[in-house]
């Protein structure tokens, strides 16, 4: 329930003898420019739909000189906006942090305004400002810009008072509107050390840090303050609208500040930042986690017993690894992997969480006989994990690791369209932890090692009016396989149509049957008949794009792109489609043979034309050879992608013979 913010215009009132003064601001606040307010557009992004002209964080420390201490994050922001798409960002929404004993950050000095041509000046009221729960660890604070319009001029500052020093959240320099300035400013005394980590791929305009002698006290101790500033200029918008990408936190220009240790007044330390062998420590001895991995005399009895008799160790844990997939149903998808796991009650029940499933499939193996491990991973929409130190909060999904002959294999029993071997695509983000606590947890890459492969054989006939008809083979393996077995399984048959992709409505499909839909390890095939109008009659000559697979727009449209362009696995993409033509028609002109490649073989698209007696024969092949292509490569794949599309429109001209 909502209820007004209390308490705003209240001034912070600084008990330090030696508390840090604010940075001198370029912008004095209730002062926009009139050339701000007057600004049509920003020159550097011209599309840009709103611009922060200016932004900064300025974090300062302060307390009694005994026990009482606290930080201050004063932030303030100033925002162009060009035109209605820009409103968004005319609502601010602040987030609270609070602990399960009560204590949480408080808002203080919260003020905005909002400018209109020529100089109209409306100022936030309290009354429109709200508070609510977000959830249990953040309050929410929210308010809406008043009179706002095209070419509006915002501002607003605000301070956190928080008491929670782990909770140096840091800055994001960039965001989804390009930005003129942004700045971080701290004086951190070094009773306080934190861990900070520049994220992204942009660079520091400034980098300055700076050492203030004995500008902090507690109870008698002095220490010295770090006084650093980071700062970027010209930031272009993050814009994260293309595919073949992860989380936007793993790309986005920010700094991150982490807590390590402690310096006590009386000299000794307190650390914050635990090794991986502390954490193994903890988690050996969870309930959930470590308890749950000495179930193996218990799964030898219930796992069936000819499993136990198999020679091969592959094969055994091939076996192990399916019985353990059909047996159990999916419940649950925590973002906690290891929440309340019961490994045992959830086999007996027959449905489990992923973690449950991938717990019970290590025991299981182990039951086996074979040497085997849960293992910790974020998923690519959750960010990729912090390898410095454990953050156990940075990880939202378990896996199972088999090892046999020093091979380490990947498995993931949750997922009923996934092979042994293969883990689900939204695993594929870079590595995971794999928790050996006999021998030490260790990092393992999730990059998959199955093969993927879509080819679609299309054999078409053209009538007399030009009407195309014929059946379509699609044979897929690997991640291309595991997609279209899920979409076969679970699309009703009348949604035929929009499950093989086609919403033009001049093509017609009909009597689709597939086979291996559960047999995982053989190759899926799908079949169905097809009717299509493909071509379009000028004068005496008929006009025939044969790809009734392609592209309709390039993926690729950035000018520039300061991301990876990730997706997930190799590709390998074949079409073979043959058209046998009406008696009476020849191929008047025909596309050339058009073969792009990538540099450092990272791939090729190749498409062919031909023609035996009657029938015109078209192959072409994308092939990607890198799961990840880093932001250089970025101009080839956009390029390539081009000559795509432009072969994908192509047409082949047809006219017909006199006397037909």
């Amino acid at each position: 329930m909502l209820k007004k913010l209390s308490i705003l215009v209240l001034l912070v009132i600084l008990q330090n003898a030696q508390a840090q003064k604010q940075t001198n601001l370029p912008y004095e606040f209730g002062k926009a420019k009139p050339e701000e307010i007057s600004m049509k557009e920003y020159l550097r992004d011209p599309s840009a739909n709103a611009l922060v002209l200016y932004e900064h964080s300025n974090v300062s420390f302060h307390g009694d000189g005994s026990y009482n201490h606290y930080f201050v994050n004063t932030i303030y922001k100033r925002i162009k906006i060009f035109n209605e798409k820009g409103y968004d960002h005319g609502t601010v929404k602040i987030y609270l942090y609070k602990s399960s004993s009560g204590d949480k950050e408080r808002l203080k000095n919260l003020k905005a305004i909002t400018y209109n041509a020529p100089y109209e000046k409306t100022v936030l009221e309290p009354e429109q400002i709200f508070e609510k729960s977000y959830n249990d660890l953040y309050d929410e604070v929210t308010f809406t810009f008043p009179n706002l319009k095209p070419g509006s001029v915002i501002e607003y500052q605000y301070d956190i008072k928080s008491e929670f020093y782990y909770n140096l959240v840091g800055w994001n320099f960039q965001s989804d509107i390009p930005k003129v300035y942004s700045q971080f400013h701290a004086i951190i005394p070094g009773f306080w050390n934190y861990n900070r980590h520049l994220n992204g791929s942009l660079r520091l305009t400034e980098n300055k840090s700076e050492v203030i002698n004995h500008c902090y006290e507690i109870r008698g101790a002095k220490a010295s303050c770090e006084n650093l500033t980071y700062t970027m200029t010209n930031i272009p918008a993050f814009k994260l609208e293309e595919k073949y990408s992860t989380a936007k936190k793993n790309h986005i220009a920010k700094i991150e500040f982490e807590l390590s240790r402690v310096n006590r007044p009386d000299g000794s330390i307190k650390e914050y930042t635990t090794t991986w062998s502390e954490a193994d420590k903890v988690l050996k001895e969870e309930q959930s986690v470590g308890k749950q991995l000495k179930l193996q005399s218990s799964f030898k009895k219930l796992i069936p017993k000819e499993i136990l008799k198999i020679k091969d160790d592959n094969d055994r844990a091939m076996v192990v690894f399916y019985h353990i997939q059909d047996h159990f149903s999916l419940n649950s998808d925590s973002r906690n992997p290891y929440s309340d796991v019961r490994v045992k009650k959830a086999y007996e029940e027959k449905a489990g969480s992923v973690a449950e499933i991938n717990l019970a499939l290590v025991n299981a193996l182990k039951a086996a006989g074979l040497k085997s491990h849960p293992m910790l991973i974020s998923t690519r929409d959750n960010g990729v994990p912090t390898k410095q130190h454990p953050v156990l909060n940075d990880f939202n999904y378990a896996l199972a690791v088999v090892e046999i002959n020093e091979n380490k294999i990947l498995l993931d029993a949750s997922d009923k369209y996934v092979t042994f071997g293969q883990t689900p695509f939204k695993t594929l983000n870079g590595v995971g932890r794999v928790l050996d606590f006999e021998n030490g947890s260790y990092w393992l890459t999730t990059n998959p090692k199955v093969e993927s492969m879509e080819l679609r054989e299309i054999k078409l006939k053209m009538d007399e009016e030009g009407l195309l008809s014929g059946e379509v083979t699609i044979k897929s393996k690997g991640y291309d396989a595991s997609y279209r077995r899920q979409r076969a399984a679970e699309v009703p048959q009348d949604d035929l149509l929009e499950f093989l992709g086609y919403e033009d409505s001049d093509i017609f499909i009909d009597k689709y049957r597939n086979q291996n839909l559960s047999n995982l390890d053989s190759i899926f095939v799908e079949k169905f008949e097809i009717e299509a109008e493909m071509n379009q009659n000028i004068g005496e000559e008929t006009f025939l794009n044969p790809f009734l697979y392609r592209y309709e727009n390039n993926p690729f449209q950035l000018e520039n792109r300061n991301y990876p362009v990730n997706f997930g696995y190799k590709l390998n993409d074949v079409t073979k489609t043959s058209i046998r033509l009406p008696e009476g028609y020849v191929v008047k002109s025909m596309p050339k043979e058009v073969i792009k490649r990538l540099p450092n073989n990272g791939g090729f698209y190749k498409a062919v034309f031909s023609q035996k007696e009657n029938e015109i024969l078209i192959y072409s092949n994308l092939q990607l050879n890198y799961p990840v292509y880093n932001a250089e490569k970025y101009k080839y794949l956009k390029e390539m992608f081009k000559e795509i599309i432009k072969t994908n429109n192509s047409l082949i001209s047809l006219t017909k013979t006199s006397g037909s």
